[in-house]
């Protein structure tokens, strides 16, 4: 076997045209990899070698091989994906993160920078969607592919959930909100990440909605984990850094409301939705058997304290801009019986102190890291 330095300078003598464009290149020796599919690791020795090509992502692929002289050639993208597509939380699935769309906006916005960057004048739309893919056509079926293996996955899920949105189609019909706000058309959800089973669950009082906003019923089912939300949380984006220090597990959790009907303002949900969203909240808890319920709603833990849903509570007080108010741990008990530990915990807008907002999160999570 040659030594690292001649398979570089061999590579580098047979690939000219590569060379053009500036990307690192290293020849490494890998001793162990991890298959995911398999869930296992396998020893390499002596260990495999490997070309690394190190790239921007403006960058023709096209120009790099996949073998040489029967050693892999992987290639990476060097630096950040452009701001027109996601950001590194907001998805959390490949075929999201990947998919085709993102790559046709950015290529119709930049075809002429593309065009620089990549040394071909006159570079044609299809020509800029081959070069930073490798091949768009091929992209495309990749993207479909992983898509209907998700859904293969799923497909236990997808029945539960639309059998549960069936059902809160017919208890919106009889909601309040829904007879009191017929014209604002607000419907309802039942989850905002898919559901896994034995996973910690988020947990707020209901799905809000804006002003001027047309709103459909739920009817996708969503693949995202919690952290994956994070465009969309709002203020609720700064617990991520507090998951991550005190208890990751959540980040790839599940995020659902206790009522599943929307409104502007939480006061518009009356006593009667809460009891008729009650068996369908109860019915996701059975189904996905979350191993925690994680709430940061002080109206949904008055509504629990109140109606005795919470057992074995041990609470910690701590200061509060208009006095002082409760942290909770404690469990709910689900109609089967279910005993699931539940923790309440300061929402990020709530005029708590750092210091007392660290406190909370010791108290909940001390023993779940």
């Amino acid at each position: 076997m040659k030594n690292k330095n001649e398979i570089l300078e061999q590579f580098k003598q047979r690939n000219l045209k590569l060379l053009e464009l500036n990307p690192t290149i290293k020849v490494l020796e890998m001793t162990e990899s991890f298959s995911s599919e398999a869930n296992e690791t396998k020893i390499y020795d002596p260990p495999k070698i490997l070309i690394e090509v190190l790239h921007p992502f403006i960058f023709d692929v096209r120009l790099i091989p996949k073998e040489f002289n029967g050693i892999e050639v992987v290639e990476r993208i060097a630096d950040n994906y452009p701001k027109d597509f996601p950001s590194i939380y907001s998805k959390s699935t490949f075929e999201d993160w990947y998919s085709p769309e993102w790559y046709v906006k950015f290529v119709d916005k930049n075809l002429e920078l593309i065009s620089n960057k990549i040394k071909i004048p006159n570079l044609t739309r299809e020509e800029a969607l081959d070069a930073l893919t490798g091949d768009f056509k091929k992209h495309v079926n990749s993207c479909i592919k992983m898509r209907i293996n998700r859904i293969r996955e799923e497909k236990e899920n997808i029945i539960f959930f639309n059998e549960l949105l069936y059902e809160t189609k017919q208890a919106y019909l009889l909601s309040d909100v829904y007879q009191n706000y017929k014209d604002k058309e607000w419907y309802y959800s039942v989850t905002a990440t898919k559901l896994s089973k034995n996973k910690p669950l988020i947990v707020g009082f209901n799905w809000g909605a804006k002003k001027n906003y047309k709103y459909t019923p739920q009817c996708e089912y969503p693949f995202t984990i919690f952290e994956g939300l994070y465009d969309d949380l709002g203020s609720l984006n700064r617990t991520i850094p507090f998951f991550h220090e005190y208890f990751q597990k959540a980040l790839t959790g599940m995020q659902t409301n206790y009522c599943f009907f929307r409104s502007q303002k939480e006061k518009q949900i009356s006593y009667r939705d809460l009891e008729l969203c009650k068996p369908l909240f109860d019915k996701y808890l059975d189904y996905v058997d979350p191993s925690i319920i994680i709430s940061f709603s002080s109206i949904l833990r008055d509504y629990f304290n109140n109606n005795n849903l919470i057992t074995n509570k041990k609470t910690l007080p701590i200061k509060y801009l208009k006095g002082q108010t409760e942290i909770i741990k404690g469990n709910y008990k689900t109609r089967s019986g279910k005993i699931i530990e539940f923790v309440y915990i300061p929402h990020p807008n709530a005029r708590v102190s750092n210091e007392d907002r660290i406190k909370a999160w010791e108290f909940c999570f001390n023993n779940n890291k």
